[in-house]
């Protein structure tokens, strides 16, 4: 079982957050990750030992912090969201906080024309990590159910032109590790992260989706068909893997 406690590293006025996680393990290993950077240890090390590969961690995050400063972009105005901006190819929104009375328990999100409103509960430590990802994983709500409209009639226009197999449910949700998917059924799921994407990359992956009701897996016809109709899909295919791990909430 995970063993993990938290600590932070900072520089330049930057704090990131690590996660430092006590596993069955021989090695250690470090890696950066969308919300925290992830410190693996071995689980019965000493705490001289823990401490030594601290510091080794804190001169690694030194090190590509300097050689690659856009990695630790997502780690800005992660603690404040006050006037925290959200921008999507149709809107920009706006964050305002707010404290709750002693009775709610919950976080709430309620959308203002443009400005999404957070109330908080008294007590609510946005700073701790799961606190934030529970607050990401409701503005990614707040906003696709706003933007539903426009994302579902840009499917539909792909698949009025380019498909005849009809599909049948279109649902967003936050989901980190895949961008879309196409059931057996028919049923189309996007995550909410795609809505932070430029429209050029959206638009392949709902194209890919849609291949999918055709082709049910990644065989060479169904890239034939992605390229077919969208032919720049390896440019879009690689500014998911570079710059994708930047989109959320």
């Amino acid at each position: 079982m995970d063993d993990a406690r938290s600590t932070t590293w900072k520089t330049e006025g930057l704090e990131v957050p690590i996660r430092i996680h006590r596993e069955w393990r021989k090695n250690a290993r470090i890696s950066i990750g969308s919300h925290c950077v992830h410190l693996r240890i071995p689980k019965m090390l000493p705490k001289a030992e823990q401490q030594r590969l601290l510091q080794w961690a804190y001169r690694w995050l030194k090190l590509q912090y300097h050689k690659k400063p856009h990695l630790f972009a997502r780690f800005r105005h992660r603690t404040s969201l006050e006037n925290h901006t959200i921008q999507t190819p149709w809107k920009q929104y706006t964050v305002r906080l707010y404290r709750a009375s002693a009775a709610q328990k919950t976080i709430r999100a309620r959308l203002k024309d443009t400005t999404i409103l957070l109330t908080l509960p008294k007590g609510f430590i946005i700073e701790d990590m799961a606190s934030r990802r529970q607050v990401g994983k409701l503005l990614s709500r707040v906003i696709a159910m706003d933007l539903y409209p426009s994302f579902r009639a840009r499917v539909d226009h792909y698949h009025k032109v380019h498909f005849e197999k009809p599909y049948e449910e279109l649902r967003l949700r936050y989901t980190k590790s895949i961008w879309g998917s196409c059931s057996t059924n028919g049923n189309l799921s996007f995550s909410t992260r795609l809505l932070l994407t430029p429209l050029w990359v959206m638009d392949y992956v709902i194209v890919h989706e849609l291949v999918h009701l055709e082709h049910p897996n990644h065989s060479r016809a169904f890239w034939k068909r992605v390229e077919a109709i969208y032919p720049e899909y390896q440019r879009a295919l690689e500014w998911l893997r570079v710059d994708g791990q930047y989109c959320d909430f």
